[in-house]
């Protein structure tokens, strides 16, 4: 009887106990099945926060590397030292000599998209005199329709009133009497060859923007011969440099014009310029109408395997005994450069020049010049 009782109430434990723990493992099992779900959103949250990190990497990449390769296509540094060491040896006077850094110019131009270009040029420049400084020679932003023929520059830069070139050593006596740089606005056309602008500028003379001038010019050729020529207007030609850095101040506006041509043939190059004053610079002189020309030829060939250049210039002035202070009458030249290495070249030149006193200067100029 006793062992009956025993046995129930054993079977009777059991059975509680059995349902208690049943109870226990469903609970254990929904609170699984909802952390579970918890983990999966937060896994998948995680994915999702993982795929837009990844997407906004890839975006930076691209940018990235989309800027960085054309920042280093679109801009372009360069620049030029020259030194040089010059003999004076002036008619009744005794003779000087020294080295000097004729030129330094450091550029950087970039196309900042299809119509935009940007372009800043540093410049020193020293005549022997020791007296040059650092200037912001070019500071200029330009615009041009890529599928059209204008343009448009606005800046510090040289304005299109000369040409100037040459295959000597020292500058023409035209650039020395006509460059012209100034803040200014441009406007301009081009097609097949010929070329057209006007623009504007205030001036070292004026206090309102009432300067301006004009601009043609011309190309043309084929494998064996090419001509480049041009005209240019100017309303005051008190505002060329030369004027300027004389410090006078003009009682009257007097227009300037030039003229330009170049002809090559094979190794063989012509140059000739004129520019003149269509009246007298008060200033200066009530009846004097200084004009200036520049005549060149030149000679490419070889010497010791190397590209070299002998030229021979005649230049002169009339009537500009006063002009920015004087310049010179007569100036014969002849000179020889070579490319010794790549963008390295030495030249040396002789220049023998004349004022208006008749007075003669012998002047031997050798340079050596780098570009970059």
């Amino acid at each position: 009887m006793k062992k009956t009782v025993i046995a129930l109430s054993i079977a009777a434990g059991m059975t509680s106990v059995s349902g208690v723990f049943a109870n226990s493992i469903e609970d254990r099992l929904v609170a699984m099945e909802k952390r579970l779900q918890q983990l999966e959103q937060t896994v998948a949250a995680q994915q999702d926060t993982i795929r837009q990190k990844d997407q906004q990497i890839a975006q930076m990449s691209e940018s990235s590397s989309s800027t960085d390769g054309s920042w280093f296509k679109a801009v372009e540094i360069g620049g030029v030292v020259e030194i040089e060491a010059q003999q004076v040896s002036p008619d009744g006077a005794a003779d000087t000599s020294d080295i000097y850094v004729a030129t330094a110019e450091l550029g950087v131009a970039a196309q900042v998209n299809d119509w935009v270009s940007a372009e800043i040029v540093l410049l020193y420049e020293d005549d022997g005199s020791h007296s040059g400084e650092i200037d912001v020679d070019v500071a200029t932003i330009n615009i041009a329709d890529p599928d059209s023929n204008w343009f448009m520059t606005t800046g510090q830069y040289t304005l299109p009133f000369g040409n100037y070139s040459t295959n000597l050593v020292s500058d023409p006596i035209t650039l020395d009497a006509g460059e012209t740089s100034d803040v200014a606005f441009e406007f301009g056309l081009s097609n097949s060859g010929l070329s057209g602008s006007i623009y504007a500028f205030r001036g070292d003379q004026e206090s309102e923007i009432k300067n301006y001038g004009l601009n043609l010019g011309y190309e043309a050729g084929n494998e064996n011969f090419v001509f480049n020529g041009g005209l240019g207007w100017l309303n005051d030609i008190s505002e060329t440099n030369s004027v300027v850095d004389d410090a006078t101040m003009m009682t009257n506006k007097a227009a300037g014009w030039t003229a330009f041509a170049q002809f090559d043939t094979g190794s063989f190059t012509i140059i000739g310029e004129y520019l003149a004053a269509t009246e007298s610079l008060d200033a200066y002189s009530t009846t004097d109408e200084p004009s200036f020309f520049n005549i060149e030829a030149a000679l490419g060939f070889n010497a010791i395997g190397k590209p070299a250049v002998v030229a021979i210039g005649y230049q002169g002035s009339d009537e500009a005994s006063s002009y920015a202070g004087g310049m010179d009458e007569k100036r014969t030249l002849a000179a020889l450069s070579m490319e010794i290495m790549d963008n390295t070249n030495i030249g040396i030149e002789y220049m023998k020049s004349e004022d208006y006193t008749g007075a003669d200067t012998d002047t031997v100029t050798g340079q050596l010049a780098v570009e970059f």
